[in-house]
């Protein structure tokens, strides 16, 4: 009895445990069920991200190809070379801004501001034309309604009159005292066969950089005048033989102001290559007359007649200009000319010079050695007293170096051009008889330089920082002397005018010639630095005198304004 009550005890118990072991396998089964829907899940999940992080991806590439962009434009419009502002992203944002605030409110883009040149004309129009429709283009009425009026004024050149004048002098003798009675010889030129006008206007032309054979195309094209250019020729010397006694003004203002100025110097004449030339040294020439020169059409832009000493062994070798060069690349020698100029306040005066050396200007400039001069680092220029180099040729070679990967090349020249804005705001218009604490401020910005030229070479930059530690006692001398610019920009300015003209003038070959294009670029440079017109000072010089008309449209204002609006 007692065995099968324990026999019914174990079979209870291992039901129990039979169900219990159900349980246990029903519950690992719903277990593995929600662990393989959870990573199903997670699978779905991580594709999900897989696809998005694609597309953040691509919409990244998307967006690093629109900054590249907007950057390159902006470097454009907002670099150190672009364009005025007018071009900038932020304006060019706030016109389309506008615009579309115009377009959305039916408004019409407004017009220049009361007060702009363009708005009112201090010259009325000489005549009105009015242009009407006669018939309808579709069905031919007349009658016709007027609907809108628009106006545009327009300048046009009526008619050119051209005189051709056969001047016969008359020299009488007195019968009462017997004396040679000459007649006057007003309205006339010495030297050319155009008159004062034409003069004038064939110098204009050649103020501007027209070529010979161009002014020869304007006269003949437009002004019906037939001439060659050897006549273009005689009128720019002899116009330069008239200006010789202004030219001789200026050079004496020059020489006897001590005002602040620039001095520079620039390659003029083109480079002709000669003939070979054997080592041998040169013989003496033989004697023989003198050349004539040949007007600077021909020979590069020379304004000599004839020139001023023998031709040596060198200018006997020069070719003609449509000799072919050297075929077997033997030794040549080269000739070359150059353009100095001085720029002051009120002045210009400019030199012609076949050396770059430091005779030429010693030679011509010497009043200018004991004034303050900006210069650049030419060394023939460390002759001058006081001396102010210029800090634009320092700061560009500055930025150079600051475009490297170096990050202490920008930071130096951060520190340089806070030097430069530190000293500018140093400077009193009075110099250093007016702020007593200038001569302090100028010794602190030295030797600040100086330290600032020891970390350049600390840096790797010795040459920089060399010439740096040289150019640092002449880099604020305008802090001491009132007027002087710390930079040549003005001087370079004048020698760009002078290059303009090297293109069409190429080479003055004679002595006399590089003195005559001398005055005239003296004469002209300097009228134009003191607002004076060319045109009206070439009047008085040569004896033009103004018609009354002309005098009182000159007094009201310019005749026409072509631009304005």
């Amino acid at each position: 009895m007692q065995s099968a009550t324990q026999d019914a005890s174990l079979q209870a118990e291992n039901a129990r445990l039979a169900r219990d072991n159900l349980e246990k396998d029903a519950t690992i089964a719903r277990l593995i069920s929600r662990v393989a829907d959870i990573e199903k899940a997670n699978r779905e999940q991580m594709a999900e991200k897989d696809a998005t992080i694609a597309k953040m991806a691509a919409r990244m590439a998307e967006l690093e190809a629109v900054v590249a962009k907007l950057g390159a434009s902006d470097a454009y419009h907002n670099g150190p070379n672009s364009p005025s502002s007018s071009g900038s992203m932020s304006s060019r944002k706030r016109a389309k801004e506008a615009a579309d605030r115009r377009a959305e409110n039916g408004i019409k883009k407004p017009g220049r501001k009361k007060g702009h040149a363009g708005v009112t004309r201090k010259i009325k129009a000489d005549k009105t034309v009015h242009h009407r429709p006669e018939r309808c283009n579709r069905c031919g009425s007349a009658d016709l309604h007027e609907t809108t009026v628009t106006s545009k004024q327009t300048v046009e050149v009526v008619e050119i009159a051209v005189e051709e004048t056969n001047h016969v002098t008359h020299d009488c003798l007195c019968l009462n005292c017997g004396a040679d009675v000459k007649a006057p010889r007003a309205g006339l030129v010495e030297g050319t066969s155009m008159g004062p006008v034409l003069s004038s206007f064939v110098a204009c032309m050649l103020q501007h950089g027209v070529s010979l054979g161009g002014i020869q195309g304007v006269l003949t094209e437009f002004l019906k005048v037939k001439t060659g250019r050897t006549a273009v020729y005689n009128t720019a010397k002899a116009v330069a033989n008239a200006l010789a006694e202004e030219h001789d003004k200026i050079v004496e203002q020059a020489s006897e102001r001590c005002e602040g100025g620039g001095k520079d110097e620039t390659t003029f004449g083109h480079t002709y290559r000669n003939e070979p030339v054997s080592d041998a040294p040169d013989r003496e020439p033989p004697e023989k007359p003198r050349c004539p020169a040949a007007p600077f059409p021909h020979d590069g832009g020379g304004l000599g007649g004839e020139r001023d000493e023998l031709r040596s062994p060198r200018d006997r070798a020069l070719p003609s200009r449509t000799a072919p060069p050297d075929p077997v690349g033997g030794c040549t020698k080269r000739r070359q000319v150059y353009a100095w100029g001085l720029v002051t306040l009120t002045l210009v005066v400019v030199r012609l010079a076949s050396s770059r050396g430091g005779a030429v200007f010693e030679e011509h400039f010497e009043y200018r050695i004991r004034a303050a001069n900006t210069t650049d680092g030419y060394v023939v220029y460390d002759v001058i007293l006081v001396r102010q180099r210029c800090f634009a040729h320092i700061l560009r070679d500055a930025k150079q170096l600051s475009w490297s990967k170096e990050k202490t090349d920008a930071e130096l020249h951060r520190r340089l051009l806070g030097l430069y804005d530190k000293a500018k705001s140093l400077t009193n218009p009075g110099g250093a008889l007016a702020d007593p604490r200038a001569r302090e401020n100028y010794a602190m910005l030295v030797s600040a330089v100086k330290e600032l030229a020891g970390d350049y070479k600390k840096a790797g930059r010795e040459k920089f920082g060399g010439k740096l530690e040289r150019a640092a006692d002449q880099l604020f001398t305008f802090i001491l002397h009132p007027g002087l610019d710390p930079t040549n920009n003005e001087c370079e300015r004048v020698m760009k005018s002078i290059v303009k003209q090297r293109n069409v003038r190429q080479k003055c070959a004679t002595a006399g010639g590089r003195a005559r294009f001398g005055v005239l670029m003296t004469c002209f440079e300097t009228w134009k630095k003191r607002g004076l017109s060319t045109m009206d000072r070439l009047g008085e010089i040569l004896g033009v005198p103004p018609a009354p008309e002309y005098a009182q449209i000159r007094a009201a204002g310019s005749r026409a304004c072509l631009g304005g609006t």
